[in-house]
């Protein structure tokens, strides 16, 4: 365990960055700014604690969350997304290995790119069908307006429905051994299947008409 010393006002860019054996922090109430990728790669993280008495950050369910926007800016491989949460931001489960299952509740209109980069354990994936923004099918978060697919994973089977596979909706996924993408996709952004090592062969179907960089 970390513990930050109470006269702590803010937490830098990367400054528990790769600290692989961190399995808990606790955030006192002077800290009331955490810089960008402040705990990027902590994959052994299980705790996540903020005092009730900060005025800027809260803990709920083990995630770390902007009080007054509602954003979760960190998550862990114990964590649980409350209802109430807006946003998702980008990397707040990054190298997430220990995470198995994800459930996105109603409340959330925002899952940014690389929100769950490099979480290579995941087996499960569910949205609450009250979620008016996205939804699950077979394993993959999908966006409703647009069917694209913005999350997948080793257990993921691609929905005939998907006519996208999004940024990075498979990124690292390095337990992927098969995928099937069917005919109603039209396009494959940059770095859908990047670094998915343990894949052995991929069909494009003829509906597919652009592939991204380092897809």
């Amino acid at each position: 365990m970390s513990k930050i010393p109470n006269n702590v006002v803010s937490i830098g860019d990367n400054a528990f960055s790769d600290c692989i054996g961190l399995t808990s922090i606790n955030i006192p109430s002077s800290v009331t700014n955490i810089g960008d990728s402040a705990f990027a790669n902590c994959d052994s993280l299980n705790n996540i604690e903020v005092s009730k008495n900060n005025p800027i950050y809260k803990s709920e369910e083990n995630c770390l969350i902007e009080k007054e926007t509602n954003k979760l800016i960190l998550g862990c491989q114990t964590s649980k997304i409350p209802n109430g949460v807006i946003s998702i931001e980008k990397r707040a489960f990054y190298n997430c290995s220990g995470l198995t299952m994800i459930e996105i509740p109603g409340s959330v209109m925002n899952i940014e790119q690389e929100a769950f980069w490099c979480c290579d354990g995941l087996t499960r994936i569910e949205v609450s069908e009250d979620n008016q923004i996205y939804k699950s099918e077979e394993n993959c978060i999908i966006e409703r307006k647009t069917n694209k697919l913005i999350l997948g994973c080793k257990t993921s089977k691609i929905p005939s429905s998907v006519t996208s596979i999004g940024a990075y909706a498979f990124s690292f996924c390095r337990s992927l051994t098969n995928v099937e993408i069917p005919n109603s996709v039209t396009s494959i952004e940059d770095g859908a299947f990047l670094s998915c090592s343990s894949l052995t062969s991929i069909e494009i179907p003829n509906s597919v008409t652009s592939i991204g960089e380092g897809a």
